[in-house]
């Protein structure tokens, strides 16, 4: 998530967004127009670690989906019990509802 550089802005452009599964990192990618640069930096720099870190996902679990708009990030919150160990640390812990997965 965003640190304290995109604290104003996350108010201004994303509000009511809730974080988790890369929600406000995809809104605020999508709006970088409308961001200070202090914020534009801060999202670049995680972007990259991200992008990084989840290159592998990104080629399995989201082929022929272009960059830009948040639309990868979305794929990827799509996909996120499916991603990679290296992946997950960047893209942080799920914020699942249930306590398990599937104990079935």
């Amino acid at each position: 998530m965003p640190g304290k550089a995109c604290k104003a802005d996350l108010d201004k452009v994303c509000p009511g967004v809730e974080a988790g599964h890369g929600r406000i990192l995809a809104c605020l990618a999508g709006k970088t127009d409308e961001l200070s640069q202090a914020c534009k930096d801060d999202v670049s720099k995680k972007l990259t670690a991200l992008y990084k870190a989840c290159k592998a996902d990104t080629e399995k679990l989201c082929p022929g989906v272009e960059m830009g708009g948040g639309r990868l990030l979305q794929c990827l919150g799509d996909n996120d019990t499916a991603l990679s160990s290296s992946c997950k640390k960047v893209w942080g812990k799920p914020k699942s509802k249930k306590k398990t997965a599937s104990a079935n």
